[in-house]
């Protein structure tokens, strides 16, 4: 298994707003973890994927004009993080018929896997 080099960051990576888009961020994912153990890589790419289309579904990145950015970097024990940051209020949570906009919440949210 290929150890993750400390410190090492990788482009940020923008998605527009569809999920459609969901196909690209799994291979740009896979691409740029080439090489190490591919149980980290079904992992990060399975949790990527729930992350993006949540942002998606449930934020203003699901807007038009919307967005979603990526970062993936390595932390100082030699894992991998891979973030999701959204765009904040303008969907509404699963299971929430109000929404977070009443209630105040939502802005840039940030989901985050680690392994």
């Amino acid at each position: 298994m290929k150890r993750a080099p400390i410190g090492r960051t990788w482009r940020h990576r923008a998605y527009k707003r569809h999920l459609a888009r969901l196909t690209a961020v799994r291979r740009d994912r896979v691409r740029d973890l080439a090489g190490f153990d591919s149980d980290l890589t079904e992992t990060l790419v399975l949790c990527g994927s729930e992350l993006f289309a949540n942002a998606v579904r449930c934020t203003a990145s699901g807007e038009r004009g919307g967005r979603v950015v990526r970062t993936l970097w390595t932390d100082g024990r030699g894992g991998v993080r891979l973030g999701f940051t959204d765009e904040g209020c303008g969907g509404h949570a699963p299971g929430d018929p109000e929404g977070p906009q009443r209630r105040g919440i939502g802005t840039g949210r940030r989901g985050n896997a680690v392994c």
